[in-house]
């Protein structure tokens, strides 16, 4: 193994974590009610995420989580600006 195991545990707990964190705060859908968007929504953020997790180094992680909040913060504007005016989405 190239990178010990006690760093793919620490990185895999603290992105795990955030991540739930996050979601938790931007909120839950009903997973019969996915859409497109949704779907994109969980691609980038495991996109986002996976830098974190095998990053060559440490400062990987906060990157990572910086960039899954990035995408998390226009998911809820863009739903914001959608419910506040239909005809925008």
């Amino acid at each position: 193994m190239s990178v010990p195991v006690l760093e793919i545990f620490v990185r895999g707990t603290l992105t795990f974590l955030t991540l739930t964190a996050m979601l938790r705060l931007v909120g839950q859908r009903e997973s019969g009610g996915l859409g497109i968007t949704d779907v994109l929504l969980v691609v980038l953020v495991a996109e986002a995420a996976s830098a974190g997790l095998t990053g060559d180094r440490l400062s990987s992680i906060p990157d990572g989580l910086l960039l899954v909040a990035t995408v998390l913060l226009w998911s809820v504007v863009i739903d914001a600006v959608a419910y506040r005016w239909p005809e925008a989405a």
